[in-house]
């Protein structure tokens, strides 16, 4: 299994147990599906090996959080470290990786 496949897996498995322990939050999975993918990405392009898992599993849990307590938009990871804030009026940047 190559490190795409293996991140990608564990997402699922993340966001698999995030719905069990919050049966109440409203889950898009197509979105979510396209959005972990983003988040795969952006691992792979920042780091290699066991810190690619890190950041996702970091970067993974805070966007469901958002997900869940309904921020205006979901974070998701874009070229060079910067990262995309969706949202109804579009998609914002910044040169922030964190929060």
């Amino acid at each position: 299994m190559d490190e795409n496949e293996l991140l990608t897996k564990i997402g699922q498995r993340i966001t698999e147990v995030f719905a069990v322990a919050y049966p109440d939050a409203v889950l898009d999975t197509d979105m979510l599906a396209a959005d972990l993918q983003l988040m795969v990405l952006h691992a792979l392009r920042q780091l290699s090996g066991t810190g690619t898992r890190r950041l996702l599993v970091k970067g993974w849990v805070q966007v469901l959080r958002d997900v869940r307590e309904g921020a205006r938009g979901e974070t998701l990871p874009g070229r060079d470290g910067e990262v995309a804030r969706r949202s109804e009026r579009g998609t914002q940047r910044n040169g922030d990786c964190g929060r």
